[in-house]
């Protein structure tokens, strides 16, 4: 089994291969080469370098933090009432021909009722 080199898989890690050469790299690694498999799986996921954050940390304001936390938390407010308790009544007002509000049921009428609706 012919193995790509370790360019054409850094080429093809970052999307910099030719046609043809991720072409031959897709086939071989259906073919299921783990040795292969492992190179570019470590080509696409580098070890993180433990000291590569310590210059910008050593940068940062320690009071900056402070501050953040200052301006963006929530202000003082005195608490609401408490709502009172619903009522059995529907909400809103009767209209101007007496209908109940939206929402609610209209009233049953008796039977024999001379008018409908």
């Amino acid at each position: 089994m012919d193995h790509p080199s370790d360019e054409i898989l850094k080429r093809f890690a970052t999307g910099k291969a030719s046609r043809e050469e991720r072409g031959a790299v897709v086939a071989h690694l259906l073919h299921g080469c783990p040795q292969c498999a492992r190179r570019l799986r470590a080509l696409m996921n580098p070890p993180l370098v433990a000291d590569s954050y310590d210059a910008i940390f050593e940068r940062f304001d320690g009071d900056l933090l402070d501050r953040l936390e200052i301006a963006f938390s929530p202000l003082e407010r005195p608490a609401s009432p408490p709502l009172p308790p619903p009522s059995g009544r529907p909400r809103g007002r009767p209209d101007s021909r007496g209908r109940a509000a939206r929402g609610s049921r209209p009233a049953r009428r008796p039977a024999g009722f001379p008018w409908g609706y």
